[in-house]
């Protein structure tokens, strides 16, 4: 398990995420820590320190003081292992190393994600909860919505 660069990420996705495209999260210098199955990549965990897009036309802000967790992902014959823990595990010590100082981490799951929501149990990830948020688009237009919690802890679509 370790940090990997693009070319590293492209060429050795297992085929379950062959069609998974991060070439914007690489050039932006986002962090990008792998686990490996007999030279296959079986999972990986994105971090970023910038404004990530959710939709086309819609992003997800936050702190700067933060680093968001977008996206943690398991190929589904090895779910259940516990690999997620250990990818963030990794993932921190990737970051204390490049920022000097432990940098939290903010990240937002759809509600009816049961798959993250379960992992995040699992992993006994201790979560503080800021409030909620969502979106929906009508007539070509995105409607966001946030609670005061949410918008006060600074972060939003």
């Amino acid at each position: 398990m370790r940090a990997v660069n693009e070319r590293e990420f492209h060429d050795n996705l297992s085929g379950e995420f062959g069609d998974a495209d991060f070439h914007r999260e690489f050039e932006r210098r986002d962090l990008c820590v792998a686990a490996f199955c007999e030279g296959m990549i079986i999972a990986y965990d994105f971090t970023s320190k910038h404004p990530s897009r959710v939709k086309e036309g819609l992003q997800f802000t936050f702190p700067e003081t933060f680093s968001y967790g977008m996206v943690t992902t398991t190929a589904s014959a090895h779910r259940g292992r516990k690999i997620a823990r250990e990818l963030w595990r990794v993932s921190r010590e990737v970051r204390l190393r490049r920022e000097g100082h432990d940098v939290p981490l903010v990240w937002y799951v759809n509600a009816t994600n049961l798959k993250s929501r379960a992992a995040n149990r699992n992993t006994g990830t201790m979560e503080k909860f800021h409030g909620y948020a969502g979106y929906l688009r009508l007539l070509g237009n995105w409607y966001v919505f946030s609670s005061p919690r949410f918008r006060k802890f600074g972060a939003g679509f």
